[in-house]
């Protein structure tokens, strides 16, 4: 990887890590789970897709595969972190695991129910694509 997609990817993390903070908990909640998740990505044909994300907490971080329906290897892999004093916000950097040129970032909002709603964006895109996850019943 570049030196200048480093660069980027450092910037588009710190700027998804200072978002303004407000009252927060004692700490943030555990997301660690097996999500379903439906999204539109303007960049692929089709522009719909649906995947697994599976979460695990790994110290202050969180590990994360996203599984295409259908299938049971990860294309991509991420660590997210919380934003901080936003207990209903986190962000991660996600790579493709077959093209060492896919990668981005994604923040996720937490809605009260428990679902995600996120925006993501690729390197060198001008466009961000969209997510919604619901998490999927033990």
């Amino acid at each position: 990887m570049s030196a200048i997609n480093h660069l980027s990817l450092a910037t588009a993390l710190s700027i998804l890590l200072f978002v303004p903070t407000g009252p927060a908990s004692a700490s943030p909640p555990d997301i660690s789970g097996t999500y379903t998740c439906t999204g539109s990505d303007p960049y692929s044909t089709p522009n719909e897709f649906s995947e697994s994300l599976i979460i695990k907490k790994s110290g202050d971080t969180y590990k994360i595969q996203a599984i295409p329906t259908g299938d049971t290897f990860p294309y991509f892999l991420g660590t997210a972190i919380f934003t901080k004093g936003v207990d209903n916000v986190f962000a991660d950097v996600y790579w493709n695991v077959n093209d060492a040129t896919g990668f981005g970032s994604e923040l996720f909002t937490i809605k009260s129910d428990g679902s995600l709603d996120a925006t993501f964006i690729g390197n060198t895109r001008n466009k961000s694509g969209t997510e919604t996850c619901v998490k999927a019943k033990s």
